[in-house]
């Protein structure tokens, strides 16, 4: 498993420019929610919209419909490392806030704990225990709360990808910022926009994850929404190929994966999953302990 450090070496693509140029050519034109599929195939409800009123899986499985911000942030939320809004604990429903100032290991140790035992334990996606046990998933922690420096360690990832055909995926780990899912879902709308403009679409997309995340036309205590509820936010890149094959091989009706994964959610109710959330940040703990 590999840890990323952020680097620059595709600030020429993304960065201001791009920032500016996204913003230049969809603040008039985007509004409302545009849809993440593949081949035809929406495998997760819609976030809730970028808004103050807010009303799953993707390992090979769920993409989302997002949200679109009306405007471009301001140069200071763009590039500093860490903003207000975005790196301090926040009021929430959700009993769970991801613990502040988390070395990179730790971040990862949590991530790699959910997934073992909310993913793949709930089979909230029929693929992600194949992947796992080939372990190829990479985790790769990206310090500080910038726009800009997120965009650039995204783009990056999707270099590394390019470059290493035997990863299958890589969950992109904020382990500072976007605590605020509003910012989280503007990041989201940039992401899903630097794919486009950097020539990705059809090659690789994204799934999102939040620890308050909602659906769409979903209250924010519904325990539905835990399917896609993660320890620290997260952008899960996967290669569109992969997801495709995936499909063709699954015995089941791919398109009832998301009821069941909130039924299932439902089920196992609110406390016992943010108890769950709760273990899988504190895993690295655990093991040290244990040591």
């Amino acid at each position: 498993m590999k840890t990323h450090e952020y680097s620059c070496h595709v600030a020429n693509a993304i960065g201001y420019k791009f920032i500016a140029e996204y913003t230049n050519e969809t603040a008039h034109d985007r509004t409302g929610l545009s849809s993440t599929t593949t081949h035809g195939h929406t495998f997760q409800k819609a976030p809730a919209a970028k808004t103050s009123d807010t009303s799953g899986l993707a390992m090979p499985s769920l993409s989302s419909d997002n949200a679109v911000p009306d405007t471009a942030p301001e140069p200071d939320a763009m590039s500093a490392d860490h903003t207000s809004a975005d790196t301090m604990p926040t009021d929430t429903t959700t009993g769970y806030t991801p613990p502040l100032e988390t070395s990179e290991d730790a971040a990862i140790d949590a991530t790699r704990q959910w997934v073992e035992t909310h993913i793949v334990a709930d089979n909230l996606c029929p693929f992600a225990a194949r992947e796992m046990a080939r372990n190829s998933i990479q985790y790769a922690v990206v310090p500080g709360a910038g726009l800009e420096r997120c965009l650039q360690a995204l783009g990056d990832e999707l270099l590394n990808l390019d470059a290493h055909r035997e990863a299958e995926t890589t969950l992109v780990i904020f382990k500072d910022g976007f605590r605020d899912f509003d910012a989280y879902l503007e990041l989201l709308d940039y992401a899903e926009a630097l794919l486009e403009m950097q020539g990705y679409e059809g090659i690789y997309q994204l799934a999102s994850f939040h620890p308050d995340y909602v659906f769409e036309d979903t209250e924010e205590d519904d325990a539905a929404n835990y399917t896609n509820r993660s320890p620290y936010p997260m952008l899960h890149l996967l290669r569109e190929s992969s997801v495709e094959a995936a499909i063709n091989a699954y015995s089941g009706d791919v398109e009832e994966v998301p009821a069941r994964n909130e039924a299932l959610m439902r089920e196992r109710g609110v406390e016992a999953l943010v108890t769950r959330l709760k273990a899988c940040a504190h895993a690295n703990k655990k093991d040290a302990a244990q040591d």
